[in-house]
């Protein structure tokens, strides 16, 4: 064999091993990430997501499951629709527009048996169910008590305002504020205002759908009532003027409000918003956050997909959902950290089904809740 012979079949044999070489490894890449189950979060707040992640993550170790969770993140400029959610065997983010218009697999009816029943009628369609409420926000009003100790609880809105605007009367200044500058919180707001006035929730981003609350925020800014500039403010200014006592009445999220340090927030106490007295049934604006295996989810991960919402929605896992998150859990025996979200959850189990609201209701994207405040704004403004 002559020395060129014996070079190229030397090159031939390291060619053949680093073909082999990156086969093995391709072979185990595709070996664990067959062994993983994709969880998909779209538009959850993050540390929410982070929260829910640590609890997923305990679920694993604590079976000694060999499985492992992969997360992934949806850009929340696309629709839940659109996006590239292939992968995903569970997809967890708020009821509304993209829930309803997302392709869901049919649920076990056991994971509700400890779920109030307007949170149930809500995911329980024919008999069927498509998707499980694990967490509870809630768009409410925070009093003041530390300088209106007095106050109680209104009877009515038409009451409520009343107090509002003699207290405006009172100190030259106003004294109802809101978060305008958020998208998401100016139109949660006026979907419950409307609510509140009408007991009619807006189903579509028209504003004759909203034509009352657009009206009355109008006359209350007029008043005074409300700043001239609360459709610019933030929530670091609510905030802040929460802080220095300069507000006797804000509207927020509970979930906001959870973001407030404990020397500001143990001034307020929460309530829900009022309503007109011929409004008998309530549908409070409350984003749920729920979970659902989409359609196209690889069937051989539908057995622990069930498995690990089971685990999210059992008492001790919504107790800790609920402490470290500081929202209401859905089920409806499990602890809460405080009278706030045992609050929540029972006003939501005394109404009807919660409403998502106006943002997430008539909204699939970043962009289509920004046009939409943006227009709101511009009528608010006149």
């Amino acid at each position: 064999m002559n020395i060129t012979s014996y070079l190229k079949r030397i090159f031939l044999i390291s060619v053949l091993a680093v073909v082999l070489i990156v086969f093995s490894f391709l072979v185990i890449i595709y070996v664990q990430n067959s062994r993983k189950i994709h969880i998909a979060f779209y538009n959850i707040p993050e540390s929410v997501q982070q929260t829910l992640e640590m609890q997923i993550d305990s679920y694993f170790i604590n079976n000694q499951n060999k499985r492992s969770p992969s997360y992934l993140t949806i850009n929340s400029n696309e629709s839940l629709a659109t996006s590239e959610i292939k992968k995903a065997s569970i997809i967890i983010c708020y009821t509304g527009k993209n829930l309803a218009n997302s392709q869901k697999q049919e649920l076990p009816l056991s994971l509700f048996s400890n779920i109030p029943r307007t949170l149930r009628s809500a995911s329980i369609k024919d008999g069927k169910a498509y998707f499980l409420p694990l967490l509870i926000d809630h768009f409410e009003l925070a009093v003041n008590t530390k300088k209106y100790s007095k106050m109680e609880e209104s009877t009515s809105l038409s009451d409520f305002l009343n107090k509002a605007e003699q207290i405006s009367k009172e100190t030259n200044k106003p004294s109802l504020y809101c978060a305008g500058a958020s998208d998401s919180q100016l139109l949660q707001f006026v979907g419950a205002l409307q609510e509140a006035i009408t007991g009619k929730v807006p189903l579509d981003s028209s504003l004759n759908s909203v034509s009352e609350a657009i009206s009355l925020l109008q006359e209350l800014r007029f008043k005074g009532v409300v700043p001239n500039e609360w459709v610019n403010l933030s929530n670091k200014d609510i905030a802040y003027f929460m802080q220095q006592e300069k507000i006797p009445f804000a509207l927020l999220p509970l979930s906001e409000h959870r973001n407030l340090s404990y020397n500001v927030s143990k001034n307020y106490k929460t309530f829900f918003i009022p309503a007109n007295n011929n409004v008998k049934i309530r549908t409070f604006t409350a984003p749920t956050i729920s979970a659902f295996i989409p359609t196209h989810a690889d069937k051989k991960n539908t057995v622990l997909a069930n498995a690990l919402l089971a685990y999210l929605i059992s008492r001790p896992e919504q107790a800790i959902l609920s402490t470290k998150t500081g929202l209401a859990p859905a089920d409806a025996t499990a602890n809460t950290p405080d009278i706030e979200a045992d609050n929540v959850r029972y006003w939501i189990a005394a109404s009807s089904s919660p409403y998502p609201g106006l943002d997430k209701t008539t909204c699939t994207n970043t962009e289509e809740r920004n046009i939409n405040a943006k227009l709101l704004r511009q009528h608010l403004n006149n």
